[in-house]
């Protein structure tokens, strides 16, 4: 059992059609995958979770909207996996060796709202997201972002509760 200060997260035989990329998809369609999860969240990464779901919400998410995370195997994928989910939104894994058509393709396929991305899948993707109105929030961007993206460092205010 969880305590108080935890938060656990149960998916269970969640079934996620998955392709390895456009032009796979196009050849054979996407293959189906089940998926069986258990997160427990310590206090400080339920924390930054809770942060990170006041961020999303701040840029307009609601229930039901779908967020993709496209980053390399950072703890914030984790974290940011959590908030998505446990704020009632649809996490759109993306594959972090895209290529810019393929992101495009997604996030057009998808409806995202939102791309949580560390900074080469930014610069792989911003044309797409500029051109979709995807608002971004970049984790451990190493350079000046434009106007309207966010970087994840500066985003997230200590100590907010889950919205």
């Amino acid at each position: 059992m969880a305590a108080d200060s935890q938060r656990r997260i149960f998916i269970r035989d969640f079934r996620l059609p998955v392709s390895i990329g456009i032009h796979e998809f196009e050849k054979q369609g996407p293959q189906t995958v089940v998926v069986n999860l258990d997160l427990l969240l310590a206090p400080a990464d339920k924390a930054h979770s809770d942060r990170i779901a006041n961020v999303l919400k701040q840029l307009g998410v609601k229930k039901g909207d779908r967020v993709a995370v496209a980053m390399r195997n950072y703890p914030e994928w984790v974290m940011s996996f959590a908030a998505i989910i446990s704020s009632g939104a649809i996490n759109v894994s993306m594959n972090s060796w895209w290529t810019e058509d393929e992101m495009d393709f997604a996030l057009e396929d998808s409806g995202s709202k939102v791309l949580i991305c560390d900074q080469q899948r930014y610069d792989i993707g911003a044309a797409s997201c500029a051109k979709r109105g995807v608002k971004v929030l970049v984790v451990r961007s190493d350079k000046p972002l434009p106007a309207g993206v966010d970087k994840w460092e500066e985003v997230l205010p200590l100590g907010d509760k889950h919205p």
